[in-house]
């Protein structure tokens, strides 16, 4: 008896079925609660160094690097900003966005947002 061929030519159709169906790519946001900020502290300077104005985008995270550039989504709408302060300071807040950020993203009030974080990017070695 001759061993059938049948099963590698199901398997070679089934790579091939495979290879050419589309390929989707999906994006993770993970939920946090953020805040707002900005009123009050418009012409002062950030943890960062940047100075704060009411057009400036950016948030503010306890431990992330300055310039972290960071995707905050939240009812349809994406926008990428980097890291430009330190905070939240409300009791179980993980972001504080700066009042521009909020805006962009319809952000009225504290609530739940998608975050996603860029790769940082590499530290020069110091001299």
């Amino acid at each position: 008896m001759r061993p059938s061929s049948a099963p590698a030519r199901v398997e070679a159709a089934d790579a091939a079925i495979a290879s050419a169906a589309p390929q989707i790519g999906v994006t993770v946001f993970r939920a946090a609660v953020a805040t707002w900020y900005g009123p009050g502290f418009y012409g002062r300077r950030t943890a960062c160094g940047a100075r704060l104005r009411r057009s400036t985008l950016g948030v503010a995270n306890r431990t992330l690097p300055c310039g972290t550039q960071v995707t905050v989504f939240y009812a349809g709408r994406t926008v990428t900003v980097p890291v430009i302060d330190r905070g939240p300071f409300r009791k179980g807040a993980r972001w504080d966005l700066t009042a521009a950020t909020a805006r962009a993203v319809g952000l009225e009030a504290t609530d739940t947002v998608g975050t996603l974080l860029a790769q940082p990017a590499p530290q020069s070695p110091s001299r």
